[in-house]
């Protein structure tokens, strides 16, 4: 008889569980917008100038002065003034385009940051120290050891 009352208890406790969750489910919120129809993601536009504090347009229409950071605009070719030159540029969704403008020609400043994942599993070198064994006498050289410091007749100070 004693086997059948855990049994019990648990078949009870899991009737209470079951309907503890489904009370959960019924309060859920449904979403309340989705992406469908959305416009395309914005490409931003970064455009730098020597000197700077001069107006810059994009497709005819003025935007400001420069420095300008993180421009937003539809992604897709698009026309860059600056004083008397322009340009073509074309912006990516979500990718930042850069463009200086330097005694009246432009130049594209290529994207080299890199993303923290790729950082992350990039090597990194281990640190190197000087064998402590090795004596800046003992190497035709070694005076040009940065880590050697002649006052110390022991060698150098680790």
């Amino acid at each position: 008889m004693h086997a059948k009352k855990p049994f019990f208890i648990l078949l009870a406790l899991s009737a209470v569980c079951a309907l503890f969750s489904a009370g959960l489910q019924a309060q859920l919120i449904g979403p309340t917008r989705s992406l469908e129809g959305a416009p395309d993601e914005a490409g931003l536009l970064n455009v730098l100038s020597e000197p700077p504090g001069i107006e810059v347009q994009v497709d005819g229409r003025l935007i400001g002065k420069t420095p300008i950071f993180s421009a937003r605009f539809p992604a897709g070719l698009h026309v860059l003034r600056i004083k008397d030159s322009e340009t073509d540029i074309h912006l990516v969704a979500a990718k930042t385009v850069a463009v200086s403008w330097f005694k009246g020609s432009f130049i594209a400043i290529p994207e080299t940051v890199k993303a923290p994942a790729e950082i992350a599993k990039e090597p990194q070198p281990a640190p190197t120290r000087p064998n402590p064994e090795k004596r800046p006498g003992d190497q035709p050289g070694a005076t040009n050891d940065p880590f050697y410091w002649p006052l110390n007749p022991r060698g150098p100070i680790y």
